[in-house]
């Protein structure tokens, strides 16, 4: 059986590269939480929160691209602008959001889990698991263990 671990990636690269995926994606998460709830707070009057007219269903059908291109720009912005003050922005999520941490923490133990499945997984497909194997006792030993087991006798009746 050929060996076929080095064909492509590793899993701890695959594991290590989807950890810090989640993390990015839970800080980028938190930054945007934190840049919109900080806004909200800024806003103090009534005058600013101004009612949009109607839209016409046309106007917004070329809209759906733009408005996720901005969404995903605007997400990594926010990533990278609240990165000096990140401790204040955890801080802030642990007293107003608890939701958030603990979701991005469940997240990447749901990915640590995965990979240690995917690990004995890969084990067992590669030649099943590894037992050690047993020492083989002494004849001598097999008997003197045999010699101490009771016999088993049919009941009289």
């Amino acid at each position: 059986m050929e060996d076929n671990r080095h064909e492509g990636k590793s899993l701890k690269w695959i594991a290590t590269a989807s950890m810090i995926f989640v993390a990015i994606v839970g800080w980028g998460l938190m930054a945007c939480s934190y840049d919109t709830a900080m806004e909200l707070e800024a806003q103090e009057t009534e005058e600013s929160f101004q009612e949009a007219g109607p839209v016409s269903v046309r106007r917004m059908r070329g809209q759906g691209a733009a408005m996720a291109v901005t969404a995903v720009v605007m997400f990594a912005y926010n990533s990278v602008a609240w990165l000096p003050q990140l401790f204040t922005v955890i801080g802030w999520h642990f007293s107003h959001r608890l939701w958030l941490p603990i979701a991005v923490v469940v997240v990447e133990g749901l990915v640590l889990g995965g990979v240690f499945g995917l690990q004995k997984l890969e084990d067992n497909l590669n030649g099943g698991p590894k037992k050690p194997k047993r020492k083989k006792a002494k004849t001598s030993e097999v008997k003197k263990a045999k010699k101490k087991r009771p016999r088993k006798r049919p009941l009289d009746e």
